[in-house]
């Protein structure tokens, strides 16, 4: 199996990794730190082949400027927020407006499309991590998250989880 991060490409004038993740049945899985995205998941077939299942491109340009969110990890909302706001214990906060009048994903700060850190790589798994500071698209209180990929044979593992300071909801 192996874990080491190799260059992908640049956005925003830094580095964007992939990291490989490759089981002993074969499947071979890769994640880029932009996004926190699974790029490429490929499954061995009975002929010796193997395929590719989920949707993905080739090189940062094309996720920066097509994706649709492939394989990546939102927020700190996923979905749409209806007329980009909401309120909470009385208080209405505006959100930024990413798709007409919604708030889209986490808006234009969404985790999808930030640099994610890699905070630990171990022999068949790998953590990313990301900060979203207060008013951060609108959203009160600080948060940080952790996404964990973790491969063992066939089975790939997300934990996800955060810890936010202040009162407020995730998803």
């Amino acid at each position: 199996m192996s874990t080491i991060p190799k260059y992908f490409g640049k956005f925003k004038g830094e580095d964007v990794l992939e990291c490989q993740l490759i089981s002993k049945t074969g499947v071979c899985i890769k994640i880029l730190n932009y996004g926190a995205i699974i790029r490429d998941w490929q499954i061995p077939l009975l002929n010796g082949n193997k395929r590719c299942v989920v949707l993905g491109f080739d090189n940062i340009e094309d996720y920066i400027e097509y994706s649709p969110f492939f394989g990546a990890i939102v927020g700190r909302v996923a979905n749409r927020i209806g007329g980009a706001k909401f309120v909470l214990e009385g208080k209405e906060y505006l959100l930024d407006k990413n798709e007409g009048l919604n708030h889209l994903h986490g808006g234009r700060t969404t985790f999808g499309k930030r640099l994610w850190k890699m905070t630990q790589i171990s022999e068949n798994s790998v953590q990313l991590n990301i900060f979203s500071s207060e008013e951060e698209s609108g959203y009160p209180g600080n948060l940080n998250v952790k996404v964990i990929y973790k491969l063992v044979d066939n089975l790939l593992e997300i934990v996800s989880g955060g810890i936010k300071r202040g009162n407020f909801g995730i998803n």
